[in-house]
């Protein structure tokens, strides 16, 4: 298959939410149509999304957007444009709601991340009020009646967008004291039409999580210690210190991405392990510049609707990777920021649109020329990165490049045992290879991978003591990963140690259930030792499995049924055998997987 198709529709995607991303932004966040299409341009040509474009797993982040702006677009559609003057605004298109759910759901099921929509357009309704745009923003006020000290909400149209500025402490002192007030009892019926969306859609958010967990047999993936090894650490303060650091690196990417790289595993960014790690101004940074964010956000929800909707796209579709809630398999990973990014646009253009508003003639020209060279230092940037994502060799030395550039820090660079381990698997000589296996295990000598594959070098060069080793320690580091039970129980086969390469498979079918490639081995296995009574188990086992993870190609179980087949032509008993476990597969897959085997 040729990439380029794929490529092709990444771009159209990439594309298509780009134009999404801009008349969302001038319908409901920007008044000037200028400030829209910046946040626009910035948001193409932005070099951190090379990997969610390039890459064919990133398209999953690119769609998942795409469905995000729709199901936000939908939703405000569905919220009655005109203002009541007494109440927030009712819902006047059902079809508009249940349409922004379903493609809330595809979001979801696209990527864990498009599920945040819900809470973006939940909080969006509640704080805004309104959903008519930039001409319609609305000004909700608590407003003294009398002298008795109670306080009514007014709800009133904003035509002339001209709206008094508010302090964020009057505002809860009214607050304050109309709660305890008689007219709290009135709250109820004046968000009556919002409690009932935030009601619906909660509901239904749970609904589909639930349904999520069920399919995914109600576990949650699993992940080692080399995916993720903050999340691995006793420690709860190394945890909270290296969590808060990884914010404020991911902020860093989204300002400044001068550094990108395809693979952030262990040793990439060592753990913050004290108070007095100087990463943790970083991360002080960051909070306060967020709190800031959140204060003038909160002085007047009307006035700052701009940093409103970039706070909610900044920071709602970064939770599920955060940690937070739940592992996840990855130290920092460049794709996941296409969604935030969005955020981070309009906080740019609006920061720009403030600084046009106060300074002169030749500031906005200065301005002006500061943002086209910034746009055009990303475009460079992104170009760069395209020329990095061409192989899967560039990828892995362009890494290594990359950090002998900054080797002076390795604090602030990472250390990527995984592409010295990959550009092992590259290339075509046997001592550049171990070469290259041996630094891997130099920088982290935990690395099952490597481990696995120079012992399997090893093994093949007649060096079969330290292969043993190199595979023990494969499975120690890597319980589930199958294949080093399977190569070590054939070392352990060739040098007639039977009895331990039957212990060897059994462990790693108890360990890898599912590997179909392990229980088609354990049956050779069992086959070239006569163990003929055992021998239907497993490669019914194994059948099954490639069955299963090979549909509707059905490719594995077809090889498996024709070595077999092969193997047993001359022994009439365990010909019928085969031809048994060949009948139940066909009853199970049909008539494919007949002619692929050809019996």
């Amino acid at each position: 298959m040729t990439p380029l198709y794929f490529h092709i529709i990444n771009v159209c995607l990439h594309c298509a939410a780009t134009c999404l991303l801009m008349h969302t932004c001038e319908r409901y966040v920007f008044e000037k149509p200028r400030l829209a299409f910046i946040t626009a341009l910035l948001f193409a040509v932005h070099p951190v999304h090379t990997e969610a474009v390039s890459g064919i797993v990133g398209r999953a982040d690119v769609l998942a957007c795409l469905l995000f702006l729709l199901t936000f677009h939908l939703y405000i559609r569905s919220v009655d444009q005109c203002v009541s003057e007494d109440s927030f605004p009712s819902t006047v298109s059902p079809g508009s709601l249940l349409l922004s759910l379903f493609l809330g759901t595809c979001a979801m099921l696209v990527k864990e991340t498009g599920i945040t929509v819900f809470g973006v357009c939940l909080l969006y309704d509640a704080l805004s009020g309104s959903h008519g745009g930039p001409q319609g923003w609305p000004l909700i006020r608590l407003i003294p009646q009398s002298d008795e000290g109670k306080f009514s909400l007014t709800v009133s149209l904003n035509l002339n967008r001209s709206v008094a500025s508010r302090r964020p402490a009057d505002c809860l002192c009214l607050l304050l004291r109309g709660l305890r007030s008689s007219r709290l009892r009135d709250l109820p019926l004046l968000c009556k039409a919002l409690i009932k969306r935030v009601g619906l859609i909660s509901a239904y958010v749970v609904i589909i999580m639930s349904v999520r967990l069920w399919l995914m047999g109600g576990s949650m993936p699993l992940f080692s210690e080399q995916d993720n090894p903050a999340s691995f650490s006793p420690h709860l303060l190394t945890r909270f210190l290296t969590y808060s650091f990884l914010l404020s690196f991911n902020a860093w990417l989204l300002l400044a991405p001068i550094v990108l790289c395809y693979d952030w595993q262990v040793g990439s960014i060592p753990l913050v392990e004290s108070v007095m790690d100087v990463r943790n101004m970083a991360t002080m940074l960051l909070a306060v510049v967020m709190v800031a964010l959140c204060w003038r956000c909160l002085q007047s929800l009307q006035e700052n609707r701009e940093v409103l909707v970039g706070m909610l796209f900044l920071v709602f579709p970064f939770i599920p990777a955060s940690n937070l809630f739940f592992r996840v398999g990855f130290v920092v990973a460049e794709r996941v920021l296409y969604m935030p990014s969005m955020g981070y646009c309009i906080l740019v253009a609006h920061g720009l649109g403030r600084l046009w508003s106060t300074v002169g003639r030749w500031g906005t020209t200065l301005l002006s020329v500061c943002m086209l060279l910034l746009i055009l230092l990303f475009s460079l940037k992104t170009v760069q990165q395209n020329n990095v994502w061409l192989s899967r060799e560039a990828l892995f030395r362009c890494v290594l490049a990359l950090r002998s550039v900054f080797s002076r820090d390795h604090r602030l660079y990472p250390r990527h045992a995984s592409a010295l381990n990959n550009l092992g698997t590259l290339t075509s000589s046997a001592d550049e290879a171990e070469h290259f296996y041996r630094k891997a295990l130099d920088i982290n000598p935990q690395h099952n991978r490597a481990l696995f594959n120079l012992g399997n070098l090893l093994k093949s060069q007649g060096n079969e003591e330290e292969a043993e080793a190199l595979l023990k320690d494969s499975i120690r580091y890597g319980p589930h990963f199958a294949d080093a039970y399977s190569s070590l129980a054939s070392l352990y086969a060739e040098q007639r140690r039977f009895a331990e390469a039957n212990q060897m498979y059994l462990e790693g079918i108890e360990s890898c259930p599912d590997s179909s490639d392990l229980h088609n081995n354990y049956g050779v296995f069992l086959v070239d030792t006569g163990e003929f009574n055992c021998w239907s188990v497993c490669t019914d086992g194994a059948l099954l499995l490639q069955i299963k993870s090979s549909l509707p190609e059905l490719t594995g179980g077809s090889e498996c049924i024709k070595d077999l087949h092969c193997f047993f032509s001359r022994s009439s008993p365990e010909h019928l055998a085969l031809v048994a476990a060949v009948e139940k597969v066909f009853f199970l897959c049909g008539p494919h997987l007949w002619a692929k085997v050809g019996l």
